[in-house]
């Protein structure tokens, strides 16, 4: 539960909290992920109820489908795949961006790089040819070590990131140079809505949870061990967040490795690059096994326009603050109580019909913003 949250929209909260500014951000961050426990929970209680009956019911596309037929089941898909491979895009970028700084800073003196060149474009093209090979994998269990390594490196980049800021000075301003910057501490509307997506990117977990709960020995114990794993999570993304922030001031990076120079730097970058490859290929299985598990052809052409968009937006913060506002939102907030209310209706209390109707007008709002400030 704790790994499923635990991904690539962290490495991008210190910038989250650069645009909301520090107070608003860490308390906007502990309301999503209340709302987040909420909206999880009505998703695998509508499942048991679902399930109680002759149905087999393993993912949100088969609650869809037993509550709104084949135009839920449609509507479910879609929203998911532009999730899973709205995932595989950022990946991308965020691989394309640093070995990209990986490349200029270990060449730097070689004169390999011209300073008007940059190597972003053939990168993002190199990674997605790679990850063309990668996506046609179909047993992934002898895949399950590197999964555990690439956990362990992807916790000891971000215990490292921090350290290097606390052991040293940084340009927090134009000239000002210190370890602990100046922050915003009140809220910064204009730059808000981007703060909201990543954080909704960030907190969600909601495609996987389902399968978790699935392959639990007890899965009546789930609640339990979401609470716990959530409070975990949220811990973990406020002390990196505001750590970061406040180490880096406004001049923190959308994607924070880049803020780590030297070898500390080339560690980080290399470490992080090993994990988000690694989860590359469990990003686009969800999107992969829809439809007959896509033709080859078509995992290729997915995995190429991914890389596609990628090079023509290559804006990482930006990116998943449209992913987090857009669909993620709505999968997260807007769908399950919709479900809930469907399954439950003659059984729903007047509180929790209002708790699931504000759950869904949440997350039309974050959609709304998001779509009015992004785009």
């Amino acid at each position: 539960l704790f790994k499923s949250s635990f991904g690539i929209g962290m490495l991008s909260l210190p910038y989250a909290f650069s645009k909301s500014g520090m107070v608003p951000g860490m308390i906007a961050i502990c309301i999503i992920a209340k709302i987040t426990n909420f909206s999880t929970k009505l998703l695998v209680w509508n499942k048991r109820k679902l399930q109680s009956g002759t149905n087999s019911v393993l993912g949100i596309p088969d609650i869809a489908y037993l509550c709104w037929g084949w135009p839920g089941l449609a509507v479910a898909s879609a929203v998911i795949i532009c999730c899973q491979v709205g995932n595989c895009i950022a990946y991308t970028i965020f691989l394309a961006l640093t070995t990209s700084s990986l490349l200029e800073e270990s060449s730097a003196g070689f004169g390999i790089l011209q300073e008007s060149e940059s190597p972003f474009i053939p990168l993002a093209l190199c990674w997605a040819v790679l990850f063309s090979f990668l996506v046609q994998m179909k047993e992934l269990k002898t895949y399950a070590p590197l999964l555990f390594t690439a956990q362990i490196a992807h916790i000891t980049a971000v215990i490292t990131i921090i350290f290097y800021g606390l052991l040293h000075d940084h340009v927090c301003g134009e000239v000002e140079v210190k370890v602990f910057c100046s922050v915003r501490v009140g809220t910064h509307w204009e730059t808000f809505p981007i703060f909201l997506g990543i954080a909704v990117f960030a907190v969600e977990g909601i495609p996987m949870v389902l399968a978790i709960e699935n392959s639990m020995a007890t899965p009546e114990r789930f609640e339990t061990a979401f609470d716990r794993a959530q409070i975990c999570l949220v811990s973990c993304f406020l002390a990196f967040g505001v750590m970061g922030y406040w180490l880096y001031g406004d001049n923190t990076k959308s994607v924070i490795v880049l803020n780590v120079l030297g070898t500390t730097g080339l560690m980080v970058k290399a470490l992080l690059c090993l994990v988000i490859s690694l989860s590359y290929p469990l990003q686009f299985m969800p999107a992969g096994e829809w439809k007959e598990k896509f033709w080859m052809v078509l995992k290729v052409c997915a995995v190429l326009g991914g890389a596609w968009v990628a090079i023509i937006f290559p804006h990482f913060g930006h990116f998943l603050s449209i992913l987090g506002s857009i669909t993620f939102s709505l999968i997260t907030f807007f769908l399950p109580p919709l479900f809930y209310l469907q399954t439950f209706h003659w059984q729903v209390s007047n509180r929790m019909l209002a708790a699931c109707l504000l759950t869904s007008c949440f997350g039309v709002a974050v959609t709304c913003v998001g779509l009015w400030s992004n785009l």
